[in-house]
C-alpha cells in the first residue's frame, strides 16, 4: 500500500497525538519521547508528529511517500505518462512523487476537515 508520510512540528506533542487519534480514530502506531507516527488506512497517511525542538509549532518537518518497495518506483517511472524529453530519470521520479504528494494531501485535507467538524460538532 502507498501512502503519503507528512511529518510535521508540533508545539504541544501532548495536545497533539490527542487530538489526531481522536480525529483520525486511531492510536499512534509508535511512540518514543517527542516523536509519535500514526499509520492510517483511510486516507492513506503516515502522520509523523515530532515535539518542539525539531522545528517552529504547526511546520512541515518533510514529506514522503511511503511504497511497498523500491520496484514500485522504478515501475511508476517506466510508464509512459511520466516521460517527458529532457527530464533525467531522478527528476521524473521526483516530479511524479511530488504530483503524488500533492494529490494525496489536497484529499487529505478534505477529509480531515469533515472529519474535524464532526469531532467539533
Amino acid at each position: 500500500m502507498s501512502r503519503v508520510q507528512l511529518s510535521i512540528n508540533v508545539s504541544d506533542f501532548d495536545a497533539a497525538v490527542a487530538f489526531y487519534s481522536r480525529l483520525f480514530g486511531v492510536a499512534p502506531a509508535k511512540v518514543r519521547p517527542g516523536y509519535a507516527n500514526f499509520a492510517i488506512d483511510d486516507p492513506p497517511l503516515k502522520l509523523v508528529l515530532n515535539s518542539p525542538g525539531n522545528g517552529p509549532g504547526g511546520t512541515i518537518n518533510h514529506l514522503g511517500v511511503e511504497v511497498g518497495s523500491t520496484g514500485e518506483v522504478t515501475q511508476a517511472d517506466a510508464r509512459p505518462d511520466c516521460r517527458r524529453p529532457g527530464y533525467r530519470a531522478g527528476a521524473r521520479r521526483n516530479l511524479l512523487l511530488c504530483a503524488c504528494v500533492l494529490s494525496l494531501l489536497r484529499a487529505m485535507c478534505l477529509l480531515s476537515l469533515v472529519r474535524a467538524r464532526a469531532l467539533i460538532q
